[in-house]
């Protein structure tokens, strides 16, 4: 709010309860508004409490403190590495040569399954 806001709003003020312009109460008036300007309200001024801010660090620290008790006792996974591959690269190249397919299964057909009759071509 720019000062001739502000001198507009106390005249209006004061001309609501018919008081003179006296310098001593305009200075009064201007420094009650400036003051009610910077008061923090709602939350921020719950916040900005010394109470509030020392809660909400000893929040943080139980959390960190908990997420790395959680994290230092997980168990760890290890793979074995059965082919001798050292890289993702050799591991596919073998499973290429074992003759694998995506599904897991053998790329020969299974005993049992029925021949195309070549009739949809």
């Amino acid at each position: 709010m720019q000062d001739h806001e502000r001198d507009d709003r106390i005249t209006k003020l004061m001309g609501a309860v018919r008081a003179d312009a006296e310098p001593a109460l305009w200075t009064r008036a201007r420094a009650r508004i400036d003051e009610r300007e910077r008061q923090a309200r709602g939350w921020v001024a719950w916040l900005m409490r010394p109470a509030a801010i020392g809660g909400s660090l000893a929040l943080l620290a139980v959390a960190i403190a908990t997420s790395l008790a959680l994290v230092a006792t997980a168990p760890r996974t290890v793979t074995t590495n059965t082919t001798g591959a050292e890289t993702l690269e050799d591991a596919l190249v073998v499973e290429l040569e074992s003759g694998a397919t995506a599904r897991g299964g053998s790329s020969a057909p299974a005993p049992e399954a029925a021949t195309d009759s070549g009739a949809s071509r």
